[in-house]
Parts: structure tokens; sequence; C-alpha cells
């Protein structure tokens, strides 16, 4: 059947009939200004197939002000009681007047007279009409509660739990996200009718959070996940369909504005609450707080002044700059890209990322981007500034071409070892001290994220040209003498 002729079939069932079988008619009607996004069209689908009892764990994480609330907690406990009158809901989210603020919603929809002639087999009981407990003649019931609260002598078909975690402050905290857990396992749990489902929609705030547990800890549960980051990150598995770099709601949150607050919210934040993959604090090769950080403001009027032709003084005693290559050859999304640090080396052997490049490119578009990143911090008057290249398949012909037809410094890396082996080799070098990162910058949070995924993310190649730089800068470096004459 084409889609004309699915409108069609639509346009011929009586409305009420239409809202009480199809949920996105239902919200559509009660809230004319919804947006059906591509991620909320999906979620609704989902929240279909739990009241069918297709689903029976799902799982929902996306970002702050994605519309999560709205679609999940507020619309759906509504029709979906509608259309199971016996039913009991319980919510639970971070705080009991959050709990109130979500059930007055769910409590004003169901006193309706349209939802009345809508569900025509669903009557709220006059008694028991509160923003937190709903009664129906049916013998269902919703219960809204904030996390942690107590939930005895209730039951549960369908139980929902919101951002069950506040905030940083609380999320840090070992007690109660030690508790949070305890009271899934032990209260919520136990509220579980014999057909029942469970619904756990929240933004991510740590590692080890109520989302990080159940997927670790209960996952023969059998999850239905939907995982939904801000930027996608990897299109070959991305749930709708995204290329990489493509924003999840676009028309609120287009991928300008996500890359400005990627900026000022930093690495950590950016990672949970808008990537939905919090950074394990430990168990990865580096730790972010290994490094030193620099002003990158002092380093940013450097540029300018060279921009302007004026007279350049270098901070930090900066008296050479490195780039290091790692190359790729293929434009393709799936592919690795070809990355560069830039490093400015001080006279007391302290390293400065200075700027990263990290972008799929064909061959002829790399070198010219080597060749002109060169020129570019070549009017800094460090000298000789050395490019180090991987002397690799896809480095080889690259670094030939550069030998045979300029007159950049090209130094040929060899690696002896795996990438790991080779990165654990460099961490000598951040523990101590020597290696500083800029407290804020456009690139800094992908850098930051690559190096603290490794070796579990699929793309390393920052890491890779991270490690070749600080393993070309920390190896001995040895004159030939020369041979000495004895007097026989």
């Amino acid at each position: 059947m084409n889609i004309s002729a699915v409108k069609k079939k639509l346009l011929e069932i009586p409305t009420e009939q239409l809202l009480f079988q199809n949920f996105p008619a239902y919200i559509a009607v009660r809230h004319p200004g919804y947006r059906f996004s591509k991620h909320n069209k999906l979620i609704m689908k989902a929240l279909m197939k739990v009241e069918a009892g297709e689903i029976k764990r799902l799982i929902v994480c996306m970002p702050p002000r994605h519309g999560k609330t709205l679609t999940i907690s507020e619309y759906f406990p509504a029709w979906y009681i509608g259309r199971n009158p016996a039913n009991q809901i319980i919510f639970s989210t971070y705080s009991h007047n959050r709990a109130t603020d979500v059930g007055r919603k769910v409590r004003n929809q169901m006193i309706d007279p349209m939802y009345c002639n809508v569900f025509k087999g669903c009557h709220l009981s006059a008694d028991a009409k509160s923003a937190n407990r709903l009664n129906t003649h049916e013998g269902g019931s919703y219960f809204a509660v904030g996390a942690g609260g107590a939930i005895t002598g209730r039951g549960a078909h369908l139980f929902i739990i919101d951002d069950p975690i506040k905030g940083r402050k609380e999320a840090e905290s070992d007690t109660l996200r030690r508790q949070m857990i305890e009271w899934y396992q032990g209260v919520a749990y136990t509220r579980l009718m014999p057909q029942n489902a469970i619904i756990i929609v929240q933004t991510r705030w740590h590692y080890n959070d109520l989302v990080g547990f159940v997927t670790e800890e209960m996952e023969n549960e059998d999850w239905t996940i939907i995982n939904l980051p801000a930027i996608c990150e990897d299109p070959e598995n991305d749930i709708i369909g995204r290329n990489a770099g493509e924003a999840l709601w676009p028309t609120d949150f287009p991928i300008e504005k996500l890359e400005h607050t990627k900026t000022i919210v930093g690495t950590r934040e950016w990672n949970a609450q808008f990537q939905q993959h919090p950074l394990p604090e430990e168990g990865g090769i580096v730790d972010l707080n290994w490094f030193r950080r620099y002003d990158y403001h002092k380093w940013l009027t450097v540029e300018i002044a060279a921009k302007m032709r004026g007279d350049i003084e270098l901070p930090y005693d900066i008296n050479r700059i490195v780039m290091s290559w790692d190359t790729a050859f293929k434009e393709s999304e799936m592919s690795d890209p070809s990355a560069c640090t830039v490093w400015g080396c001080s006279k007391d052997n302290k390293y400065y990322l200075l700027s990263t490049i990290n972008k799929h490119m064909q061959y002829p578009k790399l070198r010219d981007t080597v060749i002109n990143t060169w020129q570019y911090y070549s009017k800094f008057e460090t000298g000789i500034c050395p490019v180090l290249i991987e002397d690799k398949a896809s480095g080889q012909s690259l670094i030939q071409e550069l030998r045979r037809n300029t007159n950049i410094p090209v130094i040929a890396i060899n690696p002896t070892a795996a990438k790991k082996v080779r990165l654990e080799a460099t961490t000598p070098l951040i523990e101590a001290g020597r290696v500083f990162l800029p407290e804020r910058s456009k690139f800094l949070v992908e850098y930051e994220t690559e190096l603290a995924r490794f070796p579990y993310w699929k793309f390393d190649n920052l890491v890779d040209s991270t490690s070749q730089f600080l393993s070309w800068v920390g190896a001995p470096k040895f004159k030939r003498n020369k041979k000495l004459k004895f007097w026989k």
C-alpha cells in the first residue's frame, strides 16, 4: 500500500477511533504545536510497541531539551491508561515536586472532555484525582513519586523512570548512585505485575548511572535501547540513519549551536549529557587529569598578530612547532580520517597542543592540507618546522611527493609496536606534567574524547598522531662522534 492510500485510509477512520488506536495522532490533537522529528517518531513507535506488549524493557537516552519527558512521561501514560483502564502505572523522577508537575499534566489530559470521548472505557474516580495519584473505576491507577520514594503496596503494569538523577552533584556521589540502584532492585522491581513493562528515559550523567547498571548487570532482561547522541559520530550504527556530524534535531538545535555548546560545557558533560556516552573515570590508558592546561587565548593572540604581520612573540617559551600526521586516503565516513596534531615545543621540554585536524580526505586534498598547514605554522618564526608522517602504506606516497616537490622537512616515522603499546610508552611524559592542553578550544572535546575512549572506540587517529609526536620528542637523540685518532 502506497503512502497516499495509507493517508486516505486514515482519513476514513473516525477521529475518536484514530486517537484511541494511534499514539502520534493522539499527541497531534492534544498538542497542536508538537514537532514530529525523526527521533520523536522513533520513540512513539517504540512506545506503541510497549503498550502492545511487544517491548517489555525500553531505555531511551537523549540530550536535554529534546522532548523526552513531553512524549514519554506526559502524553504516553494518559494514552496507555486510556487503552488499559484496569492497568497500574508508577512514574518516578528525581524529585517529588517534578513528579507532581508531570502527574498534573497527565491528570489534566484525563479530565478533559475530549479524552473522555476518545477513551470511553476509562473513568476516573472522583476521590482520587490528585496530581500524584489517579484511580479509575476499572481498577487502574497512576502514581507519581520522587526517585527513591515509597511505593509499598502499589503494583505496576508499566513503570516509567524519567531522569532519576537531578544533576552533576548527585551523579558524582557514589552513595546516591548506589542508593538509586538499590531502590531499583529492591523496591521498584518488586512492584512489577506479572505482565509488565519498564521504561527508563534519561540524559546520561555517569558511566555507572542507572542505565549503565541495567545494561551491564541486567542485560539478560532483553532491553530495547534507543540511544540518541546530539551529533552523529557513528553513521553505521545510528538508529535514525544520520550521516556523521548530523544533528539530532537540526531545526531546534542546529549543528552550529551544538558545536558552540560543546566548547562551553567541556569534554565530560558533552560526552555524557549530549552524546549519551559518559567517559569512564578509570580503565583507559590515559587519564585526562594528567594533562596540564594552558591559556589558549595567549596562543590566539599570537595567531592574530601573525595574520596582521605584526611582531610575534611566542608564549610559554615555545621555540619550535611540530606537526604530526596520521594519514588515510579515503573520504568515506566509515573509514578512518586523516589526523594531525600541531605541537609547540618549549625550551624547557614542555609540549603544548596548538591545534588539530581530523578530516576524511582523498589524496590530493590531504597533500594540499599538509602543505598549507606547514606554510601557515612556518611563519611563526620558530626555525625549522618538522612534519612527522607515519611511513605506512597511506603515508609513503605522501612522504615521497613532499620530499620530491617541496622543501618541507618531512620525517618518516616507522612504528615498531602496536597502537596501544605506543601510547602506553608515552604516558610517563603526560604523567610528569610536560604535556599541555588548552583550557578551552573548539578542538578540545573531540581530542579528549578520542584519548579517553581509546582503545575501545573505533576512531583513534588523533591518538596515533599524539603518540607518534610524543614518541619522537621523547626518544633519545644521539650525536655520532667523529672517530678519534690515537698515537700508536
